[in-house]
């Protein structure tokens, strides 16, 4: 039997096939493996209707069921069912997707069609793939998340326009690789010189510049401002994860600078500098609480110069780095420091 598209069957619902098969043994009841069959099924009637292709419609069809063989298997499960007037056209068209599949690889057409279907997805998708990479390549970011956000991409997504670009522009695929070589080189050094500092500034209560150490301090010279960059420096330096990021936090410590990892843990637990158990803030959030503090209140003035602090040293937004913040405003010591001075990422 050929795949004859022309043939019009009565079109029924997804869900009309599913209830067919509910009411014939309950959800709760029956076998998981059952279940998902079924919603294969589905899934290949949709195709079948839908305005594909027939070489799209093939691909897709072996997506659900790889072989005809398999698909053959799994009708023979609800053959008993096939006359049944509430399932019978959606039968039917089963029978006849798997004739189509088997006439396919009969003249080796499967495979190729797979190849012709992904060379026409990479061909459509190829000038936003060099739009994007180029964006990418002109970041001045260093991490990976922090480039994504900023052009708008989903990793997915990023990870499929590389397939294309290895493809068909090997030589942005090379600068691509030089811009990672480089940005982890960057994470690397900035990620010791800040946490060599926190640690000469915990033991001489100084910062390298000669000011006053303190908690805050930390929170700028953090190497990461995030749990997605920490776990990016983490790989840099081959060091294991961890379930939090407070335990990575400390296993980067313990990796980077053994013997002067409890001294830096030990600091930070006093001085409550954790970020695993923190409630995330936003500028919103800042802007909308009204915020009196021992009888001060808290301007929009005051929440502007705090808001531009934190973002311009990149400080993560946890209550605990906020407060640090804010207290420093209010009592006029929020002076303005250069970002070289300061900052390390």
């Amino acid at each position: 039997m050929k795949f004859d598209e022309t043939v019009a069957m009565p079109c029924q619902s997804a869900k009309t096939f599913i209830e067919f098969f509910s009411e014939k043994v309950p959800i709760t009841n029956r076998n998981r493996a059952n279940y998902e069959r079924e919603l294969k099924f589905n899934e290949l009637i949709t195709i079948y209707e839908s305005e594909k292709s027939k070489t799209e419609k093939l691909v897709a069809f072996t997506e659900v069921f790889e072989s005809s063989d398999k698909l053959r298997i799994a009708l023979r499960k609800i053959a008993r069912y096939q006359d049944d007037e509430r399932i019978q056209s959606h039968y039917d068209k089963l029978d006849r997707i798997a004739c189509f599949i088997e006439d396919a690889e009969d003249k080796g057409l499967v495979e190729y069609s797979k190849r012709l279907i992904a060379h026409q997805n990479y061909m459509d998708n190829l000038p936003k793939a060099i739009h994007y990479m180029e964006q990418y390549l002109h970041s001045d970011k260093i991490f990976r998340k922090d480039i994504l956000k900023d052009i708008g991409l989903t990793e997915a997504t990023f990870n499929f326009f590389e397939e294309i670009i290895e493809k068909y522009v090997p030589v942005l695929k090379t600068y691509y690789e030089e811009k990672n070589a480089a940005d982890s080189r960057e994470r690397r050094y900035r990620t010791r010189r800040g946490v060599n500092d926190i640690y000469n500034g915990i033991v001489t209560g100084k910062t390298r510049y000669g000011d006053e150490f303190t908690p805050l301090e930390c929170f700028m010279l953090l190497p990461f401002k995030n749990t997605e960059n920490l776990d990016e420096i983490l790989a840099d330096f081959n060091i294991k994860k961890g379930s939090n990021v407070d335990i990575k936090m400390k296993n980067l410590f313990k990796g980077l600078v053994p013997d002067k990892a409890d001294t830096i843990i030990k600091y930070f637990i006093q001085n409550k500098i954790f970020l695993n158990h923190a409630v995330p803030m936003t500028e919103k959030d800042i802007r909308d609480t009204r915020m009196i503090v021992k009888d001060r209140e808290v301007t929009d003035e005051d929440k502007e110069n705090i808001i531009k602090f934190m973002n311009y040293h990149e400080i993560p937004y946890t209550p605990r780095a906020f407060n640090l913040v804010r207290d420093r405003q209010l009592a006029g010591e929020l002076y303005p420091k250069t970002k070289e001075k300061i900052k390390t990422l």
